[in-house]
């Protein structure tokens, strides 16, 4: 399943500009939703478990909800991985701010997804990030 996207779209069977902006504004609906999840999991399990941090895994450094693993489990998913998504989500919407301008809405994801990518605390992906 995670390879459909990328196929359909590098080989762009006949599809009009029209479809090929659908498919990428579904794609960053998409990468919301699952962040919004993320985070609505990982709120959950605070109030759950009455702490920030993961009791279940004390060792030599602290784990919290919101960050790295916890906060991707939310929709079972590697976060180096996850990150990826994103940063393709973000470039997706700063492609958009170029070209359509500033609109309120493609700010607010743009700083919803960016907030989601240092929650996962990905190094790589951060890196990348900045590279954008």
């Amino acid at each position: 399943p995670r390879l459909a996207f990328p196929l359909i779209l590098n080989l762009k069977p006949n599809l009009n500009n029209k479809t090929y902006e659908m498919i990428l504004n579904f794609f960053i609906a998409i990468i919301v939703l699952v962040g919004l999840v993320c985070l609505i999991n990982s709120a959950r399990l605070i109030i759950s478990n009455n702490s920030f941090i993961d009791q279940q895994k004390l060792s030599d450094r602290e784990y919290y909800y919101f960050t790295y693993i916890n906060l991707a489990n939310g929709v079972n998913m590697n976060p180096i991985y996850l990150g990826m998504y994103v940063n393709l989500a973000i470039a997706l919407v700063i492609e958009r701010i170029y070209r359509e301008g500033q609109n309120i809405s493609l700010i607010c994801i743009f700083i919803i997804l960016t907030v989601l990518l240092f929650l996962l605390s990905s190094k790589i992906s951060i890196i990348v990030y900045f590279a954008i």
